[in-house]
C-alpha cells in the first residue's frame, strides 16, 4: 500500500517527514523492547509521522523533529505524569499519535509485540476505548472525526 497516496485522500493540509530506516525502526524496537507492527513499521518507513487537521501529530516520528513529537519521549512523558484509567497499564501500550487535543491511539502490546488492537485513550476523561481494525481504517476513522 501507498500510506502517502492513502493519507493524502484522507486528511487535508497534510504535512509528512522523511521516511526512516529499518536500522531506525529497529533501534527504537530496541529500546522500547518489543517488536511494532507491521502496519506502523511500513508507515513510518514511508514517512516518519505526519502532521494533519490544524497540525494534530496524527503519527508521531521515531527520529527527533523540531515539527512533530517523538514516539519514545511521549511514551515516556505519558507513563511518568498520567494516572491509567483502571484496569489499563500504559507499559502494556505504544502510543504513536494523538488528535491535537486530548486523544492519543496506541498499539497495546502482548509478549513483547504489537497487537493488532488500537487503544484510544481520552486523558481528559481518563478513558480507554480498544479497535480492532487495519491501521488504515483507523486511521480514516480519525480523519472523519
Amino acid at each position: 500500500m501507498d500510506w502517502i497516496k492513502e493519507l493524502s485522500a484522507q486528511f487535508e493540509n497534510i504535512e509528512f517527514f522523511p521516511p526512516v530506516k529499518e536500522k531506525d525502526v529497529r533501534a527504537l524496537e530496541r529500546k522500547f523492547d518489543i517488536k511494532f507492527h507491521k502496519e506502523l513499521r511500513r508507515l513510518l518507513k514511508s514517512t516518519d509521522g505526519f502532521l494533519a487537521k490544524f497540525d494534530a501529530n496524527i503519527c508521531w516520528s521515531i527520529l527527533e523533529n523540531e515539527n512533530n513529537t517523538d514516539i519514545y519521549t511521549e511514551n515516556m512523558y505519558i507513563c511518568e505524569n498520567n494516572n491509567a484509567p483502571e484496569g489499563v497499564d500504559f507499559k502494556e501500550v505504544v502510543f504513536f499519535g494523538d488528535d491535537g487535543a486530548d486523544i492519543f491511539w496506541g498499539f497495546k502490546l502482548e509478549d513483547g509485540k504489537m497487537t493488532d488492537t488500537i487503544v484510544s485513550w481520552n486523558r481528559m476523561k481518563n478513558s480507554v476505548r480498544e479497535y480492532q481494525m487495519p491501521l488504515k481504517n483507523f486511521f480514516r476513522m480519525v480523519a472523519e472525526s
